[in-house]
């Protein structure tokens, strides 16, 4: 009876530990992760080939604050960073070098960031960054060509703006309207400040 009564016992705390011990084991698993581990990566193309990588997703778990945005997976260059793939984050800063692409809403309301360096990033989608509220200022590349509508609409501390060359598009409700533009003029930048009210500091003088 006593031994019956022992392996009832047992059984019972294993179906109850059993789940809490994959959660730990799964839990410093994910917290034991590579950097580069921390992105769910989507592929385009065929690899080997003409394909590539995107940044599908971040995982927020891993806790990173200062994120940067790996080169290449696996050997293969990574050049998108997709929709919503750090939407709501707390990343306080990120860094890319290879970017290329940054769909619509990929940073949506990472309200803790507060550094963004795009490398030779070529084109800003649609509310890429909006309601980053704490970011202050952000310089854009000669690289770039086009920055969408509200791509930094809601940054409400977005106070400067320092573009290096003149990009082919720039859309709709960028920038908050107290945010002063920086850039060459005679170009693009310049016309774009002058039409939506925006102080507009010359860079070649």
């Amino acid at each position: 009876m006593e031994k019956s009564r022992i392996r009832s016992i047992k059984l019972t705390l294993a179906k109850y530990l059993t789940p809490l011990c994959f959660c730990l084991c799964i839990l410093f698993t994910f917290g034991g992760c590579k950097e580069q581990e921390s992105f769910k990566m989507y592929q385009m193309g065929s690899i080997p080939g003409n394909g590539f990588y995107c940044v599908q997703e971040y995982n927020e778990h891993d806790l990173y604050e200062d994120v940067v945005i790996p080169d290449t997976y696996q050997g293969v260059a990574v050049r998108y960073i997709l929709s919503d793939a750090f939407e709501d984050c707390s990343v306080q800063s990120v860094t890319m070098t290879n970017i290329e692409y940054i769909y619509g809403g990929a940073f949506l309301l990472c309200d803790k960031l507060q550094t963004v360096e795009l490398g030779k990033v070529k084109s800003i989608g649609i509310s890429a960054f909006s309601c980053c509220i704490s970011l202050k200022s952000i310089t854009f590349p000669g690289t770039v060509d086009e920055i969408d509508n509200n791509a930094f609409g809601g940054c409400n501390d977005l106070e400067n703006v320092y573009f290096e060359g003149n990009p082919v598009k720039l859309g709709l409700g960028l920038f908050p309207y107290f945010t002063v533009i920086h850039g060459p003029s005679g170009g693009t930048v310049e016309e774009y400040a002058k039409s939506n009210g925006h102080t507009f500091i010359p860079t070649d003088t």
